[in-house]
This record gives structure tokens, sequence and C-alpha cells, in this order.
């Protein structure tokens, strides 16, 4: 669970670094910022059409550092992390709901009806209480209370 301290860093660096990451043709995808064996550590995904190349990663993670550095964002020693957030990765927030629409998803609900597994579908709607598959020509709601799971879906 995420802390006051660790959410308040969180939404500072979103609001500082998406316009820069927007400069540089992709997405921001989502910030995390987080205590671990390691220190505490800063990561900052990013995509766009097509992905993201360590390149592209690389410069982003020099300009944003920078920027939040100048910024005196985070008072204690951490390391800074861009990357892309994966081809299937899970969808958790609403930026990454957003940021999926038009894209094919999966979802895992809690409880399946008998004959009923995964649910494979594009995304066409989400407001926070529900999300809305287009399954073929066939609209499907499903209530978030119900859904254990949602992750872009890749066919291999």
């Amino acid at each position: 669970m995420e802390s006051t301290t660790e959410q308040k860093v969180r939404d500072q660096v979103l609001e500082l670094v998406e316009p820069s990451i927007l400069d540089e043709g992709c997405a921001l995808v989502d910030v995390t910022y987080r205590r671990e064996p390691i220190g505490w550590v800063l990561r900052v995904h990013v995509d766009r059409e097509g992905g993201v190349t360590v390149d592209e990663c690389a410069r982003i993670s020099r300009r944003i550092g920078d920027l939040i550095e100048a910024e005196n964002l985070i008072p204690q020693k951490y390391t800074l992390e861009v990357s892309s957030p994966g081809l299937d990765r899970v969808l958790k927030t609403e930026r990454e709901f957003r940021w999926a629409m038009g894209k094919q998803v999966r979802v895992w609900k809690k409880r399946t009806e008998k004959g009923e597994g995964d649910l494979i579908g594009e995304l066409v709607h989400y407001d926070g209480a529900a999300l809305t598959l287009d399954r073929k020509g066939t609209a499907m709601t499903i209530p978030l209370e119900q859904v254990s799971k949602v992750r872009i879906f890749v066919e291999f």
C-alpha cells in the first residue's frame, strides 16, 4: 500500500514530467515510487504506438531526471528507471485504461458463469465503475467490482 509521501511524490512527478514525455512523442503510462531492497525507486513507464526503444528510454530518463532534480521533488537518494510497461501489461489505473481504449484486452472476472472463461475484446469504454468490451460486434459491460484483473491481450 502506498504511503502519503509516496503518493505525493508520484503525483508531483506525473504532473512535472508528462509534458516532456509528450514532447518526445511518447505517452506517460504510469509512475510508481516506493522503497525496495535496493532503496527508493522511481519507475516511469512510457509507451508509444509501435513501442519504445532503449535509446528513447535513456533520452527520456536524462531529460526527466534533470527536471526532477531541478525541482528537488525527492529529498532522499533514489534510482530512476524509465521503461516500457511491456506488451501484455496489467491495467490498474484510470490513466492506463484511457491509454488502452481501442486495444484488445483480456478480462478475468472474480466469479465466472458456467462455461465462461476469461473475456477478450476491444476496450471501448471505461468510466471508473465499469468497462465495456466489443466482442465481435457485441458490446459487453462488466462492473469493475466483478473484475479481478485486466491485461492487454497480445496474440502470438
